[in-house]
């Protein structure tokens, strides 16, 4: 997908589901809904919120390549750290035996306090010293890992292996037996750790491990990216700080502000979070946020402020909207269609 000139592109993973019913109290969305019924579809294939970001933003890979996550969301999470070489997320988890495998889990739930985590991350620097590798906790829940060297791996990204079996999402790579000793034993160090001990007296899970992924080296910025940028995620705020634009939190209004930039890339990525964590009421919470977002950027569209919208909820489609399609009444549309057409393919979400 192209970026939009002198329009929004707005990534909104989760919009369309997949829920295994459709609320009966689904919150109006007549936006969304003009949006999906009279915008013009494009067809391609499902991507990763990740991935879609970033190439709306002018940084482009193939889908087979990891996009490098890593160092762009630590330059968000500390502007301050030395970004040299070549970083990987290192995110704590949670392994869990079952039968015969162990199954990952990360998420708020399993959060440490800012103390656990440091005192983790010292143990491993400490322990792992000789070897030149380098873990940071710039937030309890997000840590980041250093490497001398690219491992030359392909890795799987954290959110699509919550819950599910560790051996069934390994990472790809000629030096995969090599990596795979070093997370070993960063499970005997950790599992070891009295921090882990006070989790398991208090029937708190304990971080015994950690998920690798989304490693490169820091990207030049793209020639033209947007000017302004949108969303709370570590992304987000190191993406404004590569490409030197502005960037605003997901609350409150933009309305001016989309007004007056080249381009802008907005990210909520609210739905998404709730559909990982199986929560329905934070799911239409979500969408009532994005509903209103979308609102300001249409009144924008209506005035002449904008040439373009793409709203992209990264299943395959993208929806783009233009002043001339507005006027097509005749277009027939919504959400609750799209949402019923996608029910029943996940276990019911709590709420």
């Amino acid at each position: 997908m192209s970026q939009c000139t002198n329009g929004v592109t707005v990534i909104c993973p989760g919009l369309v589901g997949p829920l295994p019913c459709i609320p009966e109290r689904l919150p109006r969305t007549p936006v969304l809904d003009l949006w999906l019924g009279r915008g013009q579809v494009s067809h391609g294939e499902r991507r990763d919120p990740d991935h879609a970001v970033l190439e709306a933003f002018g940084l482009h890979s193939t889908p087979d390549q990891a996009p490098p996550t890593g160092p762009i969301c630590l330059l968000g999470d500390d502007p301050s750290a030395d970004l040299g070489g070549y970083w990987m997320h290192a995110d704590p988890v949670h392994l869990r035996p079952d039968r015969d495998q162990l199954l990952v889990f990360a998420g708020d739930d399993l959060q440490p306090s800012q103390e656990e985590a440091q005192a983790l991350v010292e143990a491993f620097n400490l322990h792992f010293a000789d070897d030149h590798l380098l873990l940071v906790a710039p937030t309890p829940g997000r840590w980041y890992l250093r490497v001398p060297k690219d491992p030359g791996l392909r890795t799987v990204p954290l959110h699509q292996v919550q819950g599910q079996p560790m051996l069934a999402h390994l990472p790809e790579g000629p030096r995969l037996s090599e990596w795979m000793r070093l997370m070993n034993e960063v499970q005997m160090l950790f599992h070891a750790h009295p921090v882990n001990a006070v989790c398991e007296s208090r029937g708190r899970p304990m971080l015994n491990g950690l998920w690798a992924w989304g490693g490169g080296r820091l990207p030049a910025p793209p020639v033209n990216p947007p000017s302004l940028l949108i969303g709370d995620h570590p992304l987000i705020r190191g993406l404004s700080r590569l490409g030197g634009g502005q960037q605003l939190p997901a609350s409150g209004g933009t309305g001016a502000s989309i007004l007056g930039a080249g381009n802008a890339l907005v990210f909520e990525d609210a739905l998404w979070r709730a559909l990982r964590d199986r929560d329905l009421d934070a799911w239409q919470l979500g969408l009532e946020a994005l509903e209103a977002r979308c609102a300001e950027i249409d009144a924008q569209l209506r005035g002449a402020g904008l040439s373009s919208i793409q709203l992209d909820p990264c299943d395959g489609r993208c929806w783009s909207m233009t002043p001339s399609r507005l006027r097509r009444f005749w277009r027939r549309g919504g959400l609750r269609r799209l949402l019923s057409a996608r029910a029943a393919q996940v276990a019911p979400l709590s709420g």
